[in-house]
């Protein structure tokens, strides 16, 4: 028995994408999907919702289902049409329920991407219509993979997802905010609110001096809580009249708290005011000026508001070094089990790993994946010599674990380069 909670945060779209040579009609995929969590040891899972597009069925009139049309591989229309055939939402539920196992809701926060990409396939309808939405960067160029949260429509939309998969039964509601920082950008009803309040040029701030750039960041980063006060008082009703409790789980990067209110999370407010009830992270390298990765400053924000925090460590290595999908140079179970021990020794109370529906079919990753939940036994085995022996740490596998969208570089910078913060 696992000493703490580990929860599997699983996508079907890349259970299916990671594995495009085998025959995965089966008419039971969702299933299949969370046997194989179960037979690793994951009980509880993170399943997507969606990120733009969705991956239940809804009758929200924003909300735009997956179909794949225009996806570059044949696989991804075929999904599409899975996806339509029933709700992979309500038959994940509906396996959890007969086979003791949890399923909470993930809804990537702002990750719109664009029109242009992939065929359209992972744009919803609603925010491909709305540009006006549409985040803007430092350099005053358009954004459409993220939509300004300045504005009331932007958060309801997200809200009303989040409320609707309560209202058809997930245990609790996971809130990725690393899908995509920084999550608010330069957005005019960002930028001249803030003009318009202390007389201040956002673009023209230096990070490094005064304290303009800080008031700055807090102004931005202002609707986001608006946010979560809004999805707080929307979910109460639900709560009083289910009787669930349906604890939020926010998802954030690992940089530091002053790094995620530069990405426009403020946590420590969110948390103060009673609005999420339990914190995970993601080693994330996001931003080049600051990739150091520490949990101990969340432990300690969650145990002084009395949250649940958890650590958090990846299946799949970085893209940008390696590809979509690593390679067995890339996978290291014992640098895994480093990272989740790091944490526990910083204070984390459970675990996360991203992209399960890789890890659970791996060989290389069986081995580690029932202990991620135990610090004992994570740290029996990184100190086994056998496995340090089987499992080298190399150039190739140094950073696995940590989240794959990252950049080694940075994507984003404090000043003096693009694309800036």
């Amino acid at each position: 028995m696992s000493a703490f909670p580990c929860q599997g945060i699983a996508e079907l779209y890349c259970w299916v994408g990671h594995m495009p040579d085998r025959d995965w009609r089966t008419g039971h995929e969702v299933e299949d999907c969370l046997q194989a969590h179960q037979d690793a040891g994951l009980t509880h899972v993170a399943w997507k919702l969606g990120r733009s597009v969705i991956e239940f069925h809804t009758d929200l009139p924003r909300a735009t289902l997956f179909t794949g049309e225009g996806h570059p591989e044949p696989w991804g229309p075929e999904l599409g049409r899975m996806f339509g055939e029933r709700c992979c939402l309500r038959a994940a539920l509906d396996f959890a329920r007969t086979h003791g196992m949890t399923i909470t809701g993930r809804l990537g926060m702002n990750r719109h991407y664009s029109k242009q990409a992939h065929g359209g396939c992972f744009t919803s309808r609603w925010a491909a219509a709305h540009p006006e939405f549409y985040e803007i960067s430092k350099e005053r160029q358009p954004d459409p993979s993220r939509l300004c949260y300045a504005f009331e429509e932007v958060r309801q939309e997200r809200i009303d997802l989040l409320v609707e998969a309560a209202e058809i039964g997930v245990a609790g509601l996971h809130l990725d905010f690393c899908r995509q920082p920084p999550i608010a950008r330069y957005h005019p009803a960002l930028v001249d609110s803030f003009r318009a309040q202390t007389g201040l040029e956002a673009r023209e701030l230096d990070p490094w001096a005064g304290d303009g750039f800080e008031a700055w960041l807090r102004h931005r980063a202002a609707p986001v809580t608006q946010f979560m006060r809004d999805l707080h008082a929307a979910l109460e009703p639900v709560r009083r009249r289910t009787g669930r409790p349906i604890p939020v789980q926010v998802r954030v990067p690992d940089n530091g708290l002053p790094v995620d209110l530069i990405a426009g999370l403020d946590l420590e407010t969110w948390a103060a005011e009673g609005w999420v009830q339990e914190l995970s992270v993601s080693s994330l390298n996001w931003l080049a000026d600051f990739q150091e990765h520490d949990f101990a400053p969340y432990a300690e924000l969650a145990a002084c508001h009395g949250l649940l925090p958890l650590g958090g460590v990846n299946a799949l290595a970085i893209q940008r070094v390696s590809g979509a999908l690593p390679g067995p140079r890339e996978i290291n179970p014992v640098r895994l089990a480093e990272r989740a021990l790091r944490q526990y020794e910083q204070g984390a109370r459970g675990l996360t790993l991203y992209q399960s529906d890789f890890a659970v079919w791996p060989e290389e990753l069986r081995e580690v994946l029932p202990l991620l939940g135990d610090p004992d036994a994570l740290r029996a085995y990184v100190t086994d010599p056998a496995n340090r022996r089987r499992w080298p740490t190399t150039v190739h596998n140094l950073l696995y674990g940590v989240d794959n969208h990252g950049n080694p570089r940075g994507q984003f910078h404090m000043a003096g380069r693009e694309p800036g913060v």
